[in-house]
């Protein structure tokens, strides 16, 4: 939220010279580009499933090894991951932020939209709480699925979490897809079919 705060202060000249509310809340949180809960919770879940299990193969978090006294040594395994993987993170925005804005986790989205709706933005419109949900329960099924999949596949065990987190994602898809049909959806930008 903090870093939402350096945000505003740093484009304060321009939320006066900006006349689309939607793009100054795209400048905090995300907004989808069509609006469609079931297919951005989908979106949202798949970026943060391969986000997670990405993170987890790669071994991301790795110890490097002191040999020698205080010398660090590093293997150019070592040194590769995290390359990897930040090349992994470069491929799901890229490939599938164009649907949602692409959160990933749900501190991205809730904190600055939090400070959307705070902050004393020059005619900011809404903060849309009505959509905040999907980037909010979206990565976390997500993230717990790709966590127990990666279980599954790598160290080859079945645990509680493998169905319970399945059974998450099943809930939130199925809300979402009662949620077209139930739940306010914003208007549509002149073009895009209403889905």
């Amino acid at each position: 939220m903090v870093g939402a705060g350096l945000v505003y202060l740093n484009y304060l000249p321009r939320w006066k010279a900006t006349a689309d509310k939607k793009i100054k809340l795209g400048v905090f949180g995300t907004v989808p580009a069509i609006h469609n809960y079931f297919t951005n919770a989908l979106s949202e879940m798949i970026g943060t499933f391969m986000l997670v299990f990405s993170a987890l193969y790669t071994g991301v978090n790795f110890k490097p090894s002191i040999s020698g006294g205080v010398e660090l040594s590093l293997h150019l395994n070592d040194v590769l991951k995290p390359l990897a993987f930040g090349f992994m993170v470069a491929v799901l925005v890229i490939g599938l932020g164009g649907q949602t804005g692409y959160a990933l986790n749900p501190a991205r989205d809730f904190g600055p939209r939090l400070m959307h709706a705070l902050l004393p933005i020059h005619d900011k419109g809404a903060s849309r709480w009505f959509y905040a949900w999907v980037p909010i329960c979206g990565p976390i099924a997500g993230g717990f699925m790709g966590g127990a999949f990666f279980k599954l596949y790598y160290e080859g065990q079945v645990s509680p979490w493998l169905f319970v987190s399945s059974a998450l994602a099943i809930v939130v898809l199925l809300f979402a897809w009662w949620a077209n049909s139930h739940l306010y959806r914003a208007p549509q930008l002149r073009g895009h079919p209403r889905v």
